[in-house]
């Protein structure tokens, strides 16, 4: 709400996000970038809401598994189980993100340190 507010009252560009894990936990969080940066684009693409993104972009499975409630209930669920239409999403991504990997920055890391065998006391 407050980034929409933004641009209503200053235009577009309002907001710079940096961020390390841009979809660390849950697929979500890459429409949810988008929402938050470039939502004119999921507008246009008419995936605006999360269901037709995920629609769009996802692809969903269903499997048996194991109620919380154990002691052998078992439920169907439904769950995001990869991307679809990859290309497609990542041009639309790429518009609003400026992605760098470890390789892109070629930042130093720290040598390990040869592993040492315990003996038994």
């Amino acid at each position: 709400m407050k980034v929409t507010w933004l641009r209503e009252r200053h235009g577009r560009r309002v907001v710079t996000m940096a961020t390390a894990t841009p979809i660390a936990n849950s697929v979500t969080e890459a429409h949810v970038m988008q929402r938050y940066l470039r939502p004119d684009l999921l507008q246009a693409a008419g995936v605006e809401h999360f269901d037709q993104w995920a629609a769009t972009f996802g692809e969903a499975i269903t499997e048996i598994e194991m109620a919380p409630t154990g002691g052998g209930n078992y439920r169907l669920q439904t769950r995001f189980s990869r991307f679809a239409n990859v290309p497609e999403m990542l041009r639309m991504w790429h518009v609003f993100a400026d992605v760098k990997t470890g390789e892109d920055l070629n930042l130093p890391v720290p040598s390990l340190r040869p592993y040492a065998t315990r003996t038994a006391v």
